[in-house]
């Protein structure tokens, strides 16, 4: 089974004081039709640090709280499994002028 991963990066608002990121994204197949029940995990590259979501049955997930760093994110499903990794860099937000 072949899978294509849309991210979406996120870091919360600079208003909240939230300093962690969500990752978000939709996991579809060759020919565009969500894949539900695929695991989904996002491993930091410096730390091993790992957090796992699961695709909803439209293919969409989440894996809220991680914290700022490089992070490989991989999806899960079948066997045998089918992988893919993108490498994002999650940074806190930048703050604004007072």
């Amino acid at each position: 089974l072949l899978i294509v991963i849309v991210l979406a990066f996120m870091a919360a608002g600079a208003d909240a004081q939230e300093f962690r990121a969500t990752v978000t994204g939709r996991v579809t197949d060759p020919g565009g039709l969500a894949v539900p029940g695929v695991t989904v995990t996002a491993v930091n590259t410096r730390t091993a640090e790992t957090a796992t979501g699961f695709t909803t049955a439209d293919g969409a997930y989440t894996i809220p709280f991680l914290k700022p760093g490089v992070y490989a994110v991989s999806a899960f499903a079948g066997e045998p499994a089918a992988r893919a990794w993108h490498p994002q860099r999650l940074a806190p937000p930048r703050r604004r002028p007072a």
